[in-house]
C-alpha cells in the first residue's frame, strides 16, 4: 500500500448518482489485484476521515473509480474539476482469487448495481488469460445500468431490471432460474447488495469456489477502528472487510 497524490483527469456522471474518476499519476508500479480498493481524501473539507473506493482498473498511467453520491464528501467529490489534486492511499485489501483458473475455463460473475465496478477489473483479467466469461447485471431501472459497451465486448452478458424496463424483468436470482439453472462454472463472483450475496451463497452452497466482495463502510481501512467487521460463518469471531476482505469467500463470513 502506498499513499499517491493523483490528477483528477475526467469525472462524468453515468447514472442517477453514479460518477465514474479517472486519475492520472504514478499508478503503473501498483501491485494491484481486482476487488482492492483505495481510501481518498476529500478536498478542501472538514472531513478527516478518507472515503472508500472500490478500484475499476488501473491502466498505464490511470486510476478508475465509481461512486455513488450518498453524502455531503461525495457530493463535494462529484463537483471537484479536472485538473484537482486527490491524495490516494492503497490498494488496500485482498482481491478474487484466480490461480486456480485454467484458461477456457468458465465463470459467473454476478454484480448489482454499483457492484459491477470491481468486477469489470477481474472481468478484464480473466479475459486477458483465456477465460470464459458469463455476468449477470442486476439493476432496478434502465437507467442505472452503464459500462454495457465494454462488458458486451468481453463476455455474455446478461441483464435484469426489477421494474422490467430493459433486460430480463425481475431479481437476479429468477434470471438465473430461468435461463442458467443447468449451468456449470468453475467459479463464481460476485458483488453487489447484502441480499445479492446471501443469495449466491445459498444458490450456490455447495460449490467449491464462490467469493464476493462485501460492501461496509470504512473509516480507517487499515483494520485500525473495527468499524467495518463482518461475522464470521464457522466460529464466535469477526473478520475485518478493510484488512481480512473485502472479498471472501462464502464458507468465511455471514454476507
Amino acid at each position: 500500500m502506498q499513499q499517491r497524490v493523483l490528477k483528477l483527469k475526467a469525472q462524468q456522471q453515468i447514472a442517477p448518482n453514479t460518477f465514474e474518476l479517472i486519475l492520472s499519476g504514478d499508478v503503473a508500479a501498483l501491485a494491484y489485484q481486482p476487488g482492492q480498493f483505495v481510501m481518498l481524501q476529500i478536498p478542501n473539507t472538514a472531513h478527516l476521515l478518507r472515503r472508500p473506493f472500490g478500484i475499476v482498473t488501473i491502466e498505464a498511467d490511470r486510476l478508475h473509480l465509481i461512486y455513488c453520491t450518498v453524502g455531503v464528501g461525495t457530493k463535494l467529490l462529484s463537483q471537484c474539476r479536472s485538473g484537482q489534486l486527490l491524495s490516494v492511499f492503497g490498494p488496500l485489501g485482498n482481491g478474487f482469487p484466480t490461480a486456480f483458473l485454467k484458461p477456457k475455463q468458465e465463470v459467473l460473475l454476478i454484480a448489482g448495481g454499483i457492484g459491477v465496478a470491481p468486477l469489470l477489473g477481474l472481468l478484464k483479467r480473466l479475459v486477458a488469460h483465456g477465460i470464459v466469461v458469463t455476468i449477470i447485471f442486476g439493476v432496478k431501472t434502465k437507467a442505472a445500468l452503464f459500462y454495457q459497451l465494454e462488458l458486451e465486448s468481453l463476455a455474455k452478458v446478461y441483464y435484469t431490471t426489477e421494474d422490467g424496463t430493459f433486460g430480463f424483468h425481475g431479481n437476479v436470482n429468477s434470471l438465473i432460474e430461468a435461463k442458467l439453472a443447468q449451468a456449470h462454472y468453475q467459479a463464481i463472483y460476485g458483488c453487489g447488495p447484502a441480499g445479492l450475496l446471501q443469495m449466491i451463497a445459498r444458490r450456490y452452497q455447495n460449490h467449491p469456489h464462490v467469493y464476493c466482495a462485501v460492501e461496509r463502510p470504512l473509516a480507517c481501512g487499515i483494520g485500525e477502528c473495527y468499524a467495518c467487521v463482518v461475522p464470521a460463518l464457522q466460529q464466535n469471531d469477526y473478520y475485518k472487510v478493510c484488512e481480512d476482505g473485502p472479498v471472501f469467500s462464502k464458507e468465511q463470513v455471514v454476507f
